[in-house]
Order: structure tokens, then C-alpha cells, then sequence
């Protein structure tokens, strides 16, 4: 009996554990479709929201910022130079489907 068939189930198993924990990380890009919103934590390095979004920038409907205090969510008064940091939670919306990157998707609704 051949070992291949068990050295590509485990070499298959080990990629997907790979892949799996960067996703979770944020290093793969969340593509958002428009008309929906996406609670996500914002788990890149502190960047403005417009370098952060890149090309998605263009496209953004709605974001908001979780505030922990007044338990609400509120848009930023300066988005395109607002700096987000590792952590921050936020809602997003689009306008026209665009990939993100850096955020992990708590839920969409």
C-alpha cells in the first residue's frame, strides 16, 4: 500500500490550518457587497481609514466607529484621516462590491 495518499491528506490538512489562521488574521481580503453591513475589528497596523480602504475608498457608503462609552456607533467627522487602530470595531457599508483588507468580519447584516 502506498504512503502518498497519507503524505497528501496531511500536506492538505496543514495548508488549510495555514490558510484558516490567515484568514482569521485579516491578511486575506474581505470582498463586501454593497447593501449589506460588516461589523468588523480592525486587526491591521494603525493606518488612516483612506490608506487602509485603497481603492475601496472610493466605493464606501457608510463607516462608523463602535463607541464603548455612549454604547453607539459614530461616523468619523474627518474619514479619510482618521487613523484606526488594531482593535477598533467598525461598521461598514459599500456602495459597489470592493475587497478589503485588515479587518476581521464579526458579522454581516
Amino acid at each position: 500500500m502506498s504512503a502518498l495518499p497519507l503524505i497528501l491528506a496531511v500536506g492538505a490538512g496543514i495548508a488549510g490550518i495555514w490558510l484558516l489562521s490567515k484568514t482569521t488574521a485579516g491578511s486575506q481580503g474581505v470582498y463586501m457587497l454593497p447593501g449589506k453591513f460588516y461589523y468588523s475589528t480592525y486587526v491591521g497596523k494603525s493606518r488612516n481609514l483612506k490608506e487602509i480602504l485603497g481603492d475601496c475608498y472610493q466605493v464606501i457608503q457608510t463607516v462608523d466607529i463602535y463607541d464603548e462609552e455612549t454604547d453607539d456607533w459614530i461616523p468619523p467627522a474627518d474619514p479619510a484621516n482618521f487613523v484606526l487602530q488594531k482593535g477598533t470595531v467598525c461598521r461598514l457599508q459599500m456602495q459597489q462590491p470592493c475587497t478589503v483588507y485588515g479587518f476581521k468580519v464579526e458579522r454581516v447584516v
